[in-house]
């Protein structure tokens, strides 16, 4: 892995930015000519499929960076040594330390940034890119003056349905994996297609909106995961080996065992006021319905209501 001090063409490192990830770790960069800063990300992945989706990533920024609420890649793939790497535009934080650090935030700053974040995934998913890895820390700010820009990252688990050497990432390591989309756990797809992960997207943009509006226990996603796997085991069937059509029965029958009253108490937003919450928690529930079918079909739908209240 690179370190602190190190020289990288020409910039030297000089802080790491958060965690390493499933196979790259992000550094802050300073250009040793200029002064200017920048954000570099190496692969320490060293998996054909480590290196293929590190290589997609970096293809995926640079067909989406026409749109602003999507992190500019700064440079191609280059080499040091044998190790991977690329620039990219720096921020000044995650969504999650944003939140943090501006509790006080109206709902109506709270629902204006969500919605330009809802902006940037309508865009990738017209450029067929769907990020499958929606969450706080993957969501980045850049603070400009008076005006807060988040920016869409790490699309390292992304699927561009125009690359073809990305493989598919299997569930486990498709997002958060307790609060991900149930039709995952049951392998309903064999062979998803991009409309499928459309709705898989706008199940975590649900979680991530749940989350923006301050709630610390995100008790209704946390309930739907456990259950699906008490279902499966309690009918004895292992997604793993069970043919399509098992799954996908099992995937329905088990939608017909949840407590829907339940699930709406668990959505409930007590800081809110009980007008609000008759506008928003149904557009909330629709993003992040169990059902896949019932979800909103696209995110062009989904800004429609936001954009309503």
């Amino acid at each position: 892995m690179f370190t602190i001090g190190q020289v990288i063409s020409n910039y030297k490192i000089i802080d790491t930015l958060g965690k390493p990830g499933g196979y790259g770790q992000a550094h802050k960069v300073k250009n040793i000519s200029d002064n200017s800063e920048a954000a570099l990300k190496e692969c320490f992945g060293k998996t054909t499929d480590d290196l293929l989706r590190f290589d997609g990533e970096n293809d995926i920024l640079y067909i989406l960076q026409a749109h602003n609420y999507i992190i500019k890649p700064l440079s191609r793939i280059a080499l040091e040594g044998a190790t991977k790497y690329y620039l990219m535009e720096l921020a000044d934080e995650n969504l999650e330390d944003f939140l943090n650090r501006n509790y006080n935030l109206s709902v109506d700053e709270k629902i204006a940034l969500f919605i330009k974040i809802c902006e940037g995934i309508e865009y990738a998913h017209s450029k067929k890119v769907v990020h499958r890895d929606i969450w706080w820390k993957n969501v980045l700010i850049v603070n400009q003056s008076s005006f807060t820009i988040p920016k869409l990252t790490d699309f390292g688990r992304s699927r561009d349905f125009g690359i073809s050497q990305i493989t598919l990432v299997p569930p486990e390591k498709w997002g958060l994996p307790d609060i991900g989309q149930p039709e995952l756990y049951f392998k309903y797809w064999e062979s998803p297609s991009q409309q499928n992960y459309i709705v898989g997207d706008i199940f975590a943009l649900g979680i991530l909106f749940y989350y923006s509006l301050g709630v610390n226990q995100l008790l209704y996603p946390y309930y739907l995961v456990p259950s699906a796997k008490k279902f499966l085991n309690s009918e004895g069937i292992n997604i793993n080996t069970a043919d399509e059509a098992v799954r996908q029965k099992a995937y329905r029958d088990w939608l017909s065992t949840i407590d829907y009253a339940l699930l709406e108490g668990l959505r409930q937003l007590p800081s809110y006021t009980p007008a609000f919450v008759k506008k928003i928690d149904p557009i909330i529930g629709k993003m992040s319905n169990p059902d896949f079918s019932l979800r909103y079909q696209s995110v062009s739908e989904l800004l429609t209501d936001l954009r309503s209240i």
